[in-house]
């Protein structure tokens, strides 16, 4: 074979292989983008053993916050768009807070736009006071945990998740925090799931 050839074909491998290496950098470089992002890191945010999975959401002031991310009691709230046993939850939530509020950091995680859920909460006003309000516009953290009905509660209690269910008035609310406030005295370690709603397992 002539010179020419072995050339061109040395030249056509060399070329592919650049090609190749090119498309890697730039797979990669998509991908550490993508998983940058605030929603990509709360897609692979599932709870393992018990754990409470760290889902990042923007507030109703557009910072974003870390659900349930300190030490301590706290009880999540999920609530989502047109539900009316969530509306209907709120008015026992704010006194159960306000009773609660030495032992207790409460969340309310709405499943809309931020925009929506701004509106939502100005429409409450000082119903929701005490209580962290985020937007939860790709609804994942009730993915995250399986939650299939609403308004559903979760107590996280050092990052882990001791007790989960349907909460939609004061006797509910009490259930949940059995055994989560030092009143009890119970140091709850296993965890507790109504699974009729399809929830956290």
């Amino acid at each position: 074979m002539s010179s020419v050839f072995w050339v061109s074909y040395v030249s056509l491998w060399l070329l592919m292989a650049v090609v190749m290496l090119a498309v890697f950098v730039l797979l990669r470089h998509h991908a550490q983008v993508v998983l940058s992002s605030r929603a990509a890191r709360n897609e692979y945010a599932k709870p393992k053993d018990g754990m409470w999975p760290r889902i990042e959401l923007p507030d109703i002031t557009g910072r974003s916050r870390f659900v349930a991310d300190d030490p301590g009691v706290h009880l999540v709230m999920i609530f989502v768009r047109d539900c009316a046993l969530c509306n209907k939850a709120i008015p026992a939530l704010e006194a159960f807070g306000r009773d609660m509020e030495a032992h207790v950091r409460l969340w309310c995680v709405y499943g809309a736009s931020e925009s929506v859920t701004r509106r939502w909460a100005e429409g409450m006003g000082a119903a929701l006071s005490g209580i962290s309000v985020l937007s939860d516009s790709r609804v994942a953290l009730q993915r995250s945990l399986r939650v299939t009905q609403t308004p559903y509660g979760i107590v996280v209690k050092d990052g882990r998740i001791v007790k989960a269910g349907l909460a939609s008035n004061r006797r509910n609310l009490e259930w949940l925090m059995e055994g989560s406030i030092p009143e009890a005295g119970v140091e709850t370690k296993s965890v507790e799931v109504v699974s009729a709603t399809g929830g956290v397992s």
